[in-house]
This record gives structure tokens, C-alpha cells and sequence, in this order.
């Protein structure tokens, strides 16, 4: 398994025009991860559904935005909450919209990617029980 991209500065400004819309309710505070496997038997819906699991364990993520400051996951196939439809099937969507202002101060945020650390997320989802 591997990242295959990460979308992080969508519905911002410069992105809206350039896709003709006007929806800016993430701002660059959220990341679409897409994820690829090189196994056919292993279907990227799964892969997906995987890599929230690792999200809800270690970065205590929860669905939807219910719950305030916390990460929030769209949900995908495995889990759906009531009568949702599966809205993130092929991608994973994170995001920290329902975080209050203090929690969203620069300092809380990377800035480069040799500030990004710790395991990967294949060696993550390798070692769930």
C-alpha cells in the first residue's frame, strides 16, 4: 500500500476559481488521501476503510463532526452512520473543521514535509489486531 496523493489546499480561494465553485468550508484544514496497492485481491474501498480504522486507534478520530476537537473522518463503506451513504468510499477524507480556534493556531500545523513524522500507515494498518 502507498499514498498515492494527498489533496490538502482544496476549496481554498485560488482552488474555487480554479474549478468554478464557491464552497470554502475546509479552507486547506482538511486532506483527501488517496491510496493505491499493487494486490488486484485487495479493492481500494478496503484500503480506505483500513486506513480510517488506523485513524480512529491512533489519532482518536471519530466520524463525522459531532464531536468537537476531534479529527473527523467522511464516512466509507465498512461503517456508515444511520441511513448515510458511503461518501469517502475511494478516499479517505480528515479533517479538523470541528475544532475550536484555539486548536487551529499555526503552531499545531506542519509546515514542510521533514516536520511529518512517526510510522507509515501500511506498517500501521500491518500491525492492528
Amino acid at each position: 500500500m502507498k499514498i498515492a496523493s494527498v489533496s490538502s489546499g482544496y476549496r481554498c480561494w485560488s482552488d474555487n476559481h480554479s474549478h468554478n465553485r464557491t464552497t470554502t468550508n475546509h479552507l486547506g484544514k482538511a486532506l483527501d488521501i488517496n491510496l493505491v496497492h499493487n494486490d488486484s485481491k485487495v479493492t481500494v474501498a478496503n484500503l480506505c476503510d483500513n486506513a480510517r480504522e488506523v485513524m480512529i486507534r491512533y489519532c482518536d478520530a471519530h466520524y463525522r463532526w459531532s464531536t468537537p476537537n476531534v479529527i473527523s473522518l467522511e464516512v466509507g463503506n465498512r461503517v456508515k452512520i444511520s441511513t448515510d451513504t458511503a461518501i469517502a468510499s475511494t478516499w479517505v477524507h480528515f479533517d479538523v473543521r470541528s475544532f475550536e480556534l484555539d486548536y487551529l493556531k499555526d503552531e499545531y500545523f506542519v509546515q514542510s514535509v521533514g516536520q511529518v513524522n512517526g510510522l507509515s500507515m501500511q506498517t500501521l494498518i500491518a500491525n492492528m489486531d
